[in-house]
Parts: C-alpha cells; sequence; structure tokens
C-alpha cells in the first residue's frame, strides 16, 4: 500500500490486506554416480495470490560434486526467474559457482574457484507497481564475469581429549527441561 505526504514524498508500506496465499512446489531428483560423485536437479513451482494479482514462477538449480581420489569438482547452474511481491517484481542474473579442491592431506586442502562462468547480462531489475505510483530500477554488473576465488585451509589438530557431556541442571523452578 502507498501514499503520497504532504511533501508529495511517495511513502509505500505494507498493509493488512486479508489475503496474501502461496503456494510451492518443489522437486528434487538426484543420481548418484557412486564413489564418482552425484548429479542433482532441484525445480520449484510458486503460486502467490496477491490482493492485487495471481503471480506465479519456476526455479531451477543443477548441482554437480564429482570425486577423484583427494580431488573434487563442485558446482551450481541456478537460472532465476521473475519472484514477485504484492506491488513488487524482482529479476536476477544467472548464478553459477564451479570449485575445484585439492585435498593435499589431512589438515590442508587447496581449492579454486569461478563464479559467474554462465555468460548472459549481470543484471538486477525491480519494478514496483501500485495504484499511481511506478518505479524502475536495474543494475548492470558488467564486469562481473569470470569472479576467481582461491582459498586454503588448514584444520589444526590437537591432542585433547572431547570433553564428556554433562546433563543440564536447571536450579530455577520457572523453567523445565522437555527432555535431557
Amino acid at each position: 500500500m502507498g501514499y503520497y505526504t504532504d511533501d508529495n514524498i511517495y511513502v509505500s508500506t505494507y498493509g493488512n490486506t486479508d489475503k496474501e496465499e502461496q503456494l510451492s512446489a518443489r522437486a528434487f531428483i538426484r543420481y548418484s554416480l557412486g564413489k564418482w560423485g552425484e548429479i542433482s536437479y532441484t525445480g520449484s513451482y510458486n503460486r502467490h495470490f496477491f490482493y492485487t494479482e495471481v503471480k506465479d514462477w519456476f526455479d531451477h538449480r543443477v548441482n554437480w560434486n564429482f570425486r577423484y581420489k583427494n580431488v573434487s569438482l563442485k558446482g551450481h547452474i541456478g537460472t532465476v526467474s521473475p519472484s514477485y511481491t504484492a506491488i513488487k517484481k524482482v529479476e536476477r542474473s544467472i548464478e553459477s559457482l564451479a570449485t575445484l579442491n585439492w585435498s593435499v592431506s589431512k589438515q590442508l586442502s587447496l581449492r579454486a574457484s569461478v563464479r559467474y562462468f554462465i555468460g548472459g547480462p549481470k543484471t538486477f531489475e525491480q519494478q514496483t507497481r501500485q495504484n499511481d505510483y511506478y518505479s524502475y530500477y536495474r543494475q548492470e554488473f558488467d564486469g562481473r564475469n569470470y569472479l576467481a576465488m582461491i582459498g586454503l585451509t588448514y584444520r589444526w589438530q590437537n591432542k585433547m581429549k572431547a570433553r564428556k557431556t554433562k546433563k543440564l541442571d536447571v536450579n530455577d523452578e520457572r523453567f523445565n527441561l522437555l527432555t535431557e
């Protein structure tokens, strides 16, 4: 809901419209390649019933995880459809990430990642429509192709014994434990 102030400034706010429902259905399919890894697909259908109208959209995502000895290749590609609120439509560019990981030892691993390796426009768009108000916002990220990252992980190994778990003592009569 929106309105103009005395200074002719438009203010957009949420109001109780007594109706806003949503339906989401999601499917997940995973194919195992045994010791070599797995590939999966997630697809979802979203339908929102707003006080103004009904909007529906699909989201898709493909994930992979390939392994060979101490090397793995993980990643995902997510095709993002427009998403909606009662007054806004938001569109984002395709999300993609691939990571190559090498476990040098039990303590040390090295990784290299590439984000946004799928081509196409890198944008963020938002449209707001409400009664007599309309706004359009667009960001372009032309230099966002092939964002490369490198990482190093070292796990510190110490010889200390694990702490013994104790039951929680509750001395205050106002609190009760449901389970221990």
